[in-house]
């Protein structure tokens, strides 16, 4: 699953930095690497600030490691096959091992985009206590791409769930399942799931009414009670409406 780090190593040498992302690189990085992990970043910064209307934004650094000296600065719970990236709890840092490049070149956008929008989504709402209350919101809307409906689709089909289920309980239980020493967390059954819904719910009320739906997080007890009073609509009605949009795929 995506990672926070709790003590982020010191900061390497600047190389480049621009308005939005000041890259830092740590360890062996060649010209090439550097030049492909900062146009990849940069290139889905800009997606994502017209996506939620953000027209000016915090800088934040952005830390480049070789393999080795990522492996040496961060020691994680087991679960580092696929884990290329982390993020400082404060979401101003995102820290990347290149060798992602190599090992899944296919998931490289997806996963800085999935880590690059907590920053920029905590940016536009503006309120960083509201925006960590739902889990499902935070990591949900934070979609790494469009094929999202497909894998789920396909996991569908092939058995590995049973039924679809109820998005809202990533809140209920407040965890997503996952182990990245399977698979990239945007393979993951668990992840799919509130990916496809937290993506129609973004073209079900847009951007603008997601924010304050996540601002009304701070006078509500849960989700769908400041879903409710942002829309006037029941959100499990929206799930049930997912739900039917994804049963017609199969």
């Amino acid at each position: 699953m995506t990672m926070e780090i709790d003590t982020p190593p010191d900061s390497g040498e600047i190389l480049s930095p621009s308005n939005d992302i000041i890259f830092e690189c740590r360890g062996d990085i060649s010209p090439e690497t550097l030049e492909s992990t900062e146009a990849v970043f940069r290139d889905v910064l800009e997606e994502l600030k017209e996506e939620w209307a953000l027209e000016t934004m915090e800088p934040f650094a952005v830390e480049v490691f070789d393999n080795s000296s990522y492996r040496d600065n961060f020691s994680g719970p087991g679960q580092w096959k696929y884990n290329f990236l982390l993020k400082s709890p404060d979401l101003t840092k995102l820290y990347i091992n290149t060798d992602i490049f190599q090992t899944i070149p296919e998931d490289v956008r997806g996963q800085i985009k999935h880590e690059t929008a907590h920053i920029v989504i905590n940016q536009a709402v503006g309120d960083d206590k509201a925006y960590k209350k739902s889990l499902l919101l935070k990591e949900g809307l934070a979609v790494p791409d469009e094929g999202v409906n497909t894998r789920l689709v396909k996991k569908i089909k092939q058995g590995e769930i049973q039924g679809l289920p109820n998005p809202i309980d990533c809140d209920n239980y407040k965890k997503i399942d996952g182990d990245t020493n399977k698979e990239p967390f945007t393979q993951q059954t668990d992840y799919l799931v509130i990916f496809s819904f937290c993506d129609f719910l973004i073209k079900h009320v847009g951007h603008e009414r997601i924010k304050k739906i996540i601002l009304a997080l701070n006078e509500h007890e849960d989700l769908v009670t400041a879903y409710k009073a942002v829309t006037s609509e029941d959100l499990q009605t929206v799930v049930t409406k997912w739900q039917d949009e994804i049963s017609e795929q199969l």
